[in-house]
């Protein structure tokens, strides 16, 4: 994974913290840091979609961006975003097929998805 600057603008600040808490205690025990912090445990890809969903507020189509629901389901989930995280699971959850199930599983387990794992046990037991 790289590891990106991210410059974030007072106005940001506030966006983001409302949008996930986990932001918001990293803005509020590093206030010296001038809005600058070093990304180290996402992928650039996936942050830059993580910010943009933010702000559209989640109205963004996840059929478009298919191929990084699981990683932008994961990030959601470390960054506590919590409307997006169900948007994804409910995503991914009607993409179950016998290939993906048990990855599926492995993943909500992992980001401890009720709702993906639910109906992933549901799609083993038809």
């Amino acid at each position: 994974m790289s590891s990106s600057k991210w410059v974030i603008a007072s106005l940001k600040v506030i966006v983001l913290s409302t949008a996930s808490s986990k932001f918001a205690t990293m803005f509020d025990r590093h206030p010296e840091a001038n809005h600058m912090f070093t990304i180290t445990d996402i992928n650039d890809d996936i942050f830059e979609l993580l910010l943009k969903c933010i702000y559209k507020n989640n109205n963004i189509d996840l059929f478009v961006i298919s191929e990084s629901v699981e990683q932008l389901l994961e990030a959601s989930d470390k960054y506590r975003i919590h409307e997006l995280k169900y948007r994804c699971e409910e995503f991914l959850s009607h993409q179950l097929t016998q290939t993906n199930v048990t990855d599926f599983m492995t993943l909500a387990d992992h980001c401890n998805a009720q709702k993906l794992k639910l109906k992933a046990f549901e799609f083993i037991k038809k």
